[in-house]
């Protein structure tokens, strides 16, 4: 069945980023392409307030790091040349340009980071998911899921249900219902689905777990952890986070299931920045 999720957070952006449709900015701020995170000084970074890119270049005091709420206030500023670039991770990147005239990624990553599922640190869960990472990573199944996750570019993904098998001992997976493709709750289907959904479906079978999923509120999946009403969490968590997550010692980070990468989205100046078609 055809995913509705992203013709959802489809129309919900372009409803919000109508500006870029109407009248014209100056572009007097603009400057010219970069080709690397050593090119960035003096630029103005554009990112949403509290996500890995903001994360990321917080820590650097070359560039000015300018914080949206939303990646459609942070489009509109780069329109009207109040900031340089946009920094986000590849997914996100992908997703905006499939629907944005105007707009295009720029050279190398500027930060690397990774995908992770996050566990409760009162058990060894945590080891036995990355023993079972090394080996799951040589398989058909992850070179298949990978393939469909890095070739999202914010059209229907392709979901594929993996039926559990386990008879063992109940692990409970607490996940956001809203981080297409990521994870994401199908109300045609009534099913968890996504990336991380058929990873950690994977590791269940492979040990034997039976698996509960649960859907979260984003901003409350860590608390499960800590209140121990879940044994691993997912949301399109990133290892970019590794030393805050030590310092809290609140939950364990799987390592990277995939890669995080951080890219820059800059102004393609061959083109007008506008809307690319309708949402169907």
């Amino acid at each position: 069945m055809i995913q509705k999720m992203s013709k959802i957070f489809k129309l919900i952006t372009l409803l919000l980023i109508c500006g870029l449709v109407a009248g014209g900015c100056s572009m007097s701020h603009m400057s010219g392409s970069v080709s690397g995170k050593d090119s960035l000084k003096g630029k103005n970074i554009g990112v949403r307030l509290g996500f890995d890119a903001d994360y990321s270049l917080s820590k650097r005091s070359d560039l000015n790091v300018v914080r949206y709420n939303s990646y459609s206030e942070a489009l509109l500023a780069m329109k009207c040349g109040y900031i340089d670039y946009i920094a986000l991770n590849q997914i996100e990147a992908n997703h905006l340009g499939s629907f944005i005239k105007g707009v295009k990624v720029t050279g190398e990553p500027i930060d690397r980071a990774g995908f992770v599922f996050c566990f409760n640190k009162r058990q060894k869960l945590v080891d036995e998911f990355n023993d079972f990472l090394v080996e799951f990573k040589t398989t058909d199944e992850y070179k298949d899921i990978m393939k469909r996750f890095t070739e999202f570019s914010g059209d229907d993904f392709e979901s594929k249900e993996v039926p559990l098998t386990g008879t063992g001992k109940t692990i409970t997976y607490a996940t956001s219902d809203f981080t297409y493709p990521w994870a994401y709750y199908d109300v045609n289907d009534d099913k968890h689905k996504g990336v991380e959904i058929e990873i950690m479906s994977h590791f269940a079978n492979a040990k034997g777990y039976k698996l509960n999923i649960v859907g979260e509120n984003d901003s409350l999946l860590l608390l499960r952890l800590s209140n121990d009403t879940a044994d691993v969490v997912s949301g399109s968590f990133s290892d970019i986070y590794k030393e805050e997550a030590k310092m809290n010692d609140v939950y364990k980070m799987s390592d990277s299931y995939g890669d995080n990468d951080i890219y820059l989205l800059e102004r393609d100046k061959s083109e007008k920045m506008s809307l690319e078609g309708e949402v169907d």
